[in-house]
């Protein structure tokens, strides 16, 4: 009897085995005796610049030896062989911009196929393109004071898939540089910049999270002479020349670059008949300006000495003759966001000038005879020759 049940036992463990096997090959085998083949698993499609990166597991099945992918419904195709003993399949198809619904079927040698695998696939091109936009840059200048480069930018395109961008520039050892910036970063310095070589920078994006292609902006390019330099401070000095104005009150000129812009005291001249012209020296001979930025006495915005009306003036040679100076432009200055100062741009095409002269026509208390008063000066400028 024991024997009996013994062998029952054995006969029911054969019969179980013999259904897992039949489960597992069932998908390859229907009752008419049609055979399929292992189907591709776990398909993965990637997006990429006109084209499209498929993968998938490798076949268990040995006898799977090559692909088709059909898409436009089964309009086009393509084949790809499946070598033996592969970790995983994986197929680059080249094809034109758009979202497709792609097929994808297995065979062996036999002509035997696998049941049908839909996945979904995208291809970008020219018109994803045109929506790629560089990454807007407010401002950049070298800070003479350290030699560092510094940029600020603008809001980054993330939406449309912007993941940073490229920075290319040359290095003091005459190198070229590529510096990636995230998205994130707001401003950006560069401590090795080689004085006198061009900038340029462009924005990288990706169409979406399976992206293989990294799309790239057409450049952005900053020539060597447009390159802005925030001159030195510490090399500027006061000159004081016949016909120059008097200092009073304390407020020397030197406090026109000390870094305070809202902190008594300033520059402040003697009362005197207008218009009053002060000289001072850059330090620099090689520095053509650029702009200039100046602040009013706080308190007094827009009243008594703060000047209204004015021009500048640059020579190369340390002498009181206005027929030794080159007038640079003649400026106003109107209401304006006083905390930040006036910005006034000097006209293109300027020399380089080593001396520099402000003269003021008017101040906003448009007294014929008083006084002018500035708190603080900023001077930017291009590389340039005397």
């Amino acid at each position: 009897m024991k024997t009996s049940i013994y062998y029952f036992i054995i006969a029911l463990v054969v019969i179980a085995g013999c259904k897992k096997m039949d489960d597992t090959y069932r998908q390859y085998v229907v009752p008419d005796g049609v055979t399929y083949v292992e189907r591709a698993k776990n398909v993965k499609t990637y997006t990429g610049l006109t084209r499209v990166k498929f993968v998938w597991s490798a076949p268990v099945d040995p006898n799977v030896n090559k692909a088709r992918i059909y898409w436009n419904n089964y309009a086009d195709s393509v084949e790809l062989n499946i070598p033996a003993n592969i970790d995983s399949v994986s197929y680059f198809l080249s094809i034109p911009e758009g979202t497709y619904s792609f097929i994808i079927r297995t065979f062996d040698d036999q002509g035997h196929q696998s049941v049908p695998v839909e996945v979904q696939g995208r291809s970008v091109g020219q018109t994803f393109q045109s929506n790629m936009f560089n990454r807007p840059l407010i401002n950049s200048f070298i800070d003479d004071a350290n030699g560092v480069l510094k940029f600020t930018w603008g809001g980054a395109d993330t939406y449309n898939g912007s993941i940073g961008l490229q920075l290319n520039y040359t290095n003091k050892q005459g190198s070229e540089k590529k510096l990636f910036v995230g998205t994130e970063a707001v401003e950006t310095a560069v401590e090795d910049y080689k004085e006198g070589t061009g900038i340029s920078y462009t924005t990288l994006y990706l169409a979406d999270t399976t992206s293989i292609d990294t799309l790239k902006t057409a450049q952005v390019l900053i020539q060597p002479q447009d390159v802005v330099y925030r001159l030195d401070r510490t090399k500027f000095a006061p000159l004081k020349l016949a016909g120059d104005a008097n200092e009073a009150w304390g407020w020397a000129m030197r406090n026109m670059w000390d870094g305070k812009t809202n902190a008594e005291p300033g520059f402040h001249t003697a009362d005197a008949a207008m218009p009053q012209h002060i000289t001072f020296d850059l330090g620099v001979t090689n520095r053509s300006l650029y702009s200039f930025r100046t602040w009013q006495r706080q308190g007094q915005q827009y009243l008594g000495g703060n000047m209204k009306r004015f021009s500048l003036w640059g020579s190369n040679t340390l002498a009181p003759e206005w027929s030794n100076w080159t007038k640079l432009g003649d400026f106003i200055s109107g209401t304006h966001n006083f905390t930040q100062g006036k910005l006034f741009m000097i006209p293109k095409g300027a020399k380089a000038y080593r001396y520099m002269r402000i003269q003021v026509q008017e101040a906003w208390d448009g007294k014929a005879v008083g006084a002018f008063h500035i708190m603080e000066i900023e001077l930017m400028a291009n590389l340039g020759t005397p």
